[in-house]
């Protein structure tokens, strides 16, 4: 039977990394936002709150990207092996979790397609925004504009729950660039180590090696006595 093809491998790559949809429902984050947006309410609930947005996530999303192509230049070589074979233990049941390299990797991804989300999220409600004063034609002029209010608040909650979302996940990634620092440190300390540990060996040896051979030329001009 022939396998079927995925159309977006790295996005179920990545799905996967970072625990799926009961690791998203068991985040810290996902609640914080919900309750920042909750709390944020007198200001998403008015027109214009995406303007904050359309002009924060860019900047954002710009240095998530040079921030993550900058982590790609480091994971290489000698320290991606490593990266790579530091795994949590598997728990009892479930799948095995993935390696460093991957959750760091998944962490990034992951907020790099929040600020996006967001972004879409605040254009398609600045662009869908109708105001009562306008004249409204087609189909939309058969809906109660009760109706239409209670749509734009709950689509501008989400977009405002994503933003937020994105926000807080700025932690998360900090968190995530840390650990990758903190092992890239310890990994360079310990080759360092390791290096400056074969050096006196080899210093050693070399030392142990013209020890006999002055005691064999010893040895030899005595022969010759």
């Amino acid at each position: 039977m022939k396998r079927r093809r995925r159309t977006l491998p790295w996005l179920h790559r990545y799905f996967r990394h970072i625990g799926g949809w009961r690791s998203i429902g068991k985040s810290k984050y996902v609640w914080a936002s919900v309750f920042l947006t909750a709390l944020s309410a007198p200001g998403w609930t008015l027109p214009g709150w995406w303007e904050m947005t359309i002009s924060v996530v860019p900047a954002l999303l710009g240095l998530s990207l040079a921030a993550f192509a900058i982590l790609q230049a480091f994971a290489n070589g000698p320290f991606l092996l490593h990266l790579r074979k530091a795994r949590p233990p598997r728990p009892p049941s479930g799948p095995r979790p993935p390696n460093a390299a991957d959750q760091t990797n998944a962490r990034f991804v992951h907020f790099i397609i929040l600020q996006t989300l967001a972004l879409i999220a605040a254009v398609v409600c600045k662009m869908t925004y109708v105001e009562a004063r306008w004249p409204i034609s087609g189909l939309i002029s058969y809906v109660p504009l009760s109706l239409l209010r209670a749509g734009a608040i709950l689509c501008w909650s989400v977009g405002f729950w994503l933003f937020a979302y994105a926000l807080l996940s700025i932690v998360a990634t900090t968190g995530a660039l840390y650990n990758f620092i903190t092992s890239f440190q310890r990994f360079t300390a310990k080759t360092a180590r390791l290096a400056d540990l074969k050096r006196n060996n080899q210093e050693i040896l070399e030392a142990k090696r013209e020890q006999v051979r002055l005691l064999e030329e010893e040895i030899a001009a005595k022969a010759k006595l």
